[in-house]
């Protein structure tokens, strides 16, 4: 039983974006994110070299399983309008996705790190989503690392995904 004005009329943003040029596999490439929020950028990691390897540490880059993110990574800097939470989701069919935020680049993780996912091979076949939610002070700059976590499957296409707690319905 549907209610016309309650269920079936809502507002949205459709949000469409291409594939930059630009091959942002090293800090001197990284691509600046919009600080207007939602930001979603569509590439592919094709032609990215290892140039980072995560490190998995203690508290906020801990993730639950062990991995060093050896393959091709891709770098984006962010710097935030406002000081707030903001969700950086990761979106990956074709390779094993590690996605980190840290405050330098190269990343120096440990104290740097402001949050890490890695959900390994186990996601399911036609997507697999690695999300971070991190507090990030205002007109500092943040830098997103979208990482391949295996070096066999180092191709393939990814969306990620920003936005605030102020902005798309985040819910922490």
């Amino acid at each position: 039983d549907h209610d016309a004005g309650s269920y079936d009329n809502f507002p949205f943003t459709l949000l469409v974006d291409t594939i930059p040029a630009t091959n942002p596999d090293a800090c001197a490439s990284a691509i600046a994110l919009a600080a207007a929020l939602p930001v979603v950028v569509t590439h592919n990691i094709d032609g990215a070299v290892n140039d980072f390897t995560f490190t998995q540490s203690t508290g906020q880059c801990a993730v639950a399983s062990t991995t060093t993110a050896a393959g091709p990574d891709h770098v984006y800097s962010f710097t935030p309008p406002a000081a707030g939470y903001y969700a950086v989701e990761l979106v990956s069919d074709a390779f094993d996705g590690v996605l980190y935020i840290d405050d330098t680049c190269p990343p120096a993780f440990g104290n740097g790190c402001l949050g890490a996912s890695n959900h390994s091979t186990g996601g399911t076949s036609g997507g697999r989503h690695e999300m971070v939610v991190a507090y990030l002070q205002a007109a500092v700059p943040y830098w997103i690392y979208v990482d391949d976590g295996s070096t066999t499957a180092i191709t393939g296409p990814y969306a990620l995904i920003s936005v605030s707690d102020t902005g798309v319905g985040m819910d922490r």
